[in-house]
């Protein structure tokens, strides 16, 4: 995969610690910097657009102490503290969808999603819905298809499992235009197949098959100029090789998260061979980031205390990688600002509980 730095001199190196980490592990505001270093080789849109996307699977509602009435409000908090400009949900249902439509209207987010079960808008099921901020940008276009075999070379538009999937999978995906600069993009929303630690192989080939298959489509709405986004719970960590056809020449995607994890590697393995500049712009990007090699799924609904919290999570952790799973992938795009797991303690400290078995995922870009 293609390193997008401002400097050409750094090889893929080891993450090691370093004293350096622990000033970059506190969870803070975001400040994104504004020095704008164009990146020669990617093409990008000459009005420079800055873009907030997040991931969110919502998990769907289920008894006892984590039933849905009991954290959908710390969703909405969430998403409002955020302010995400766009962003995907996973595993959200009808009623689910209402409660956020009802309460995010007057913050202008508006929606695309139909049920996987039917491909309808009134059903329940599961949706791979995609927000939004209806204030700030135009919907030009959007779809829905399954993740299934083509027919007659077309998309399945309708219900359809694909290969060793037990699920109905879908993707959603929108082409939306900024309203001032007139700048269009594209963004991709999937739930991937799940598996399980006792069976890694367990639907394998629904991932991978079904991966290619939204190359495909992406491909026929890829421009030169276009910024495409595409992000979910892919059940799949990134060093599994999964998404390798997402890196190739023709359609060379940038993992959000593996970008900071890059400049992290520069910032730490070589730090004396930097410019003040490229120190200065690391810092910050590393300052704006948090938690960024932190699980995504803990699945446990498991309390975090104070020590678990204030840990180093940065660094990679074989026996963890397993859990980052849910992932923010850009093409043409200029550079991340930050990237961070969303595992606030203030969800404790306010009383709230966490509002999913996963932790969203948010990325800050300029495209």
């Amino acid at each position: 995969m293609k390193k997008f730095f401002s400097f050409a001199v750094i090889a893929i190196l080891a993450l090691v610690g370093c004293e350096k980490t622990e000033e970059f592990a506190a969870d803070i505001e975001f400040n994104p910097p504004t020095d704008d270093n164009a990146y020669a080789d990617i093409t990008v849109n000459d009005a420079e657009t800055n873009l907030k996307i997040m991931s969110y699977n919502v998990c769907v509602s289920n008894s006892g102490e984590n039933i849905w009435s009991e954290r959908r409000n710390g969703g909405i908090e969430m998403i409002r503290q955020y302010k995400p400009d766009v962003f995907g949900m996973q595993e959200c249902t009808l009623y689910q969808l209402e409660f956020f439509a009802s309460q995010l209207a007057a913050d202008n987010y508006k929606y695309v999603a139909v049920s996987r079960d039917t491909g309808t808008e009134d059903h329940n099921g599961e949706r791979t819905a995609v927000w939004y901020n209806a204030g700030r940008f135009d919907l030009i276009d959007s779809g829905t298809f399954w993740l299934a075999p083509k027919s007659n070379n077309e998309f399945a538009l309708t219900p359809a499992t694909g290969w060793d999937a037990e699920y109905l999978r879908t993707c959603t995906w929108i082409i939306l235009r900024d309203k001032d600069s007139q700048v269009e993009f594209a963004v991709y929303n999937t739930h991937l197949e799940y598996k399980n630690l006792s069976s890694a192989t367990r639907g394998a080939r629904a991932r991978e098959e079904g991966l290619k298959l939204m190359v495909e489509h992406m491909k026929g709405k890829m421009r030169p100029n276009r910024a495409v986004f595409f992000l979910g719970d892919m059940n799949d960590n990134y060093e599994n090789g999964l998404f390798e056809c997402l890196t190739t020449e023709e359609i060379p995607f940038i993992s959000t998260r593996q970008y900071v994890i890059d400049a992290y590697n520069a910032y730490h393995n070589n730090y004396d061979n930097l410019t003040s500049a490229e120190i200065e712009e690391y810092e910050t990007l590393l300052h704006n980031s948090y938690r960024w090699n932190s699980q995504t799924y803990h699945g446990t609904w498991m309390t975090h205390n104070e020590n678990e919290l204030v840990k180093n999570t940065n660094q990679i952790s074989s026996e963890n990688n397993y859990h980052v799973i849910d992932h923010i992938f850009g093409r043409n795009i200029k550079k991340v600002l930050s990237f961070r797991t969303i595992r606030d303690q203030k969800w404790e400290s306010t009383g709230l509980m966490y509002v999913s078995d996963h932790y969203p995922i948010l990325a800050e870009v300029t495209f």
